[in-house]
């Protein structure tokens, strides 16, 4: 049950209106190893390779890159790292 709230939030969110607002302010941060994973993503590491690089199992990296587009409400492992990408810029920026 409080999967899929999560799931309906995110949702709700993840609409042309409300992506701007969205994607400016991140409410949720990644956790170290999220961040790690989403970096590895980033320079085009399948889930396998990851897991071998980070010393764990694919279904922990499937795992973490699942939480990361709930919690960032992406559908993709490219949006993941476009919108990482712009967090950073907008860091800068400010």
């Amino acid at each position: 049950m409080q999967r899929l709230l999560c799931v309906q939030f995110y949702s709700t969110l993840n609409t042309p209106k409300n992506m701007k607002q969205f994607s400016k302010k991140f409410t949720t941060k990644l956790s170290a190893r999220e961040q790690q994973v989403l970096a590895l993503v980033a320079e085009g590491l399948s889930s396998k390779e990851i897991a071998a690089r980070l010393f764990l199992s694919r279904h922990t990296v499937n795992n973490h890159r699942k939480n990361m587009l709930l919690k960032w409400g992406a559908k993709s492992s490219a949006e993941l790292v476009r919108r990482n990408m712009d967090a950073r810029k907008d860091e800068n920026d400010d």
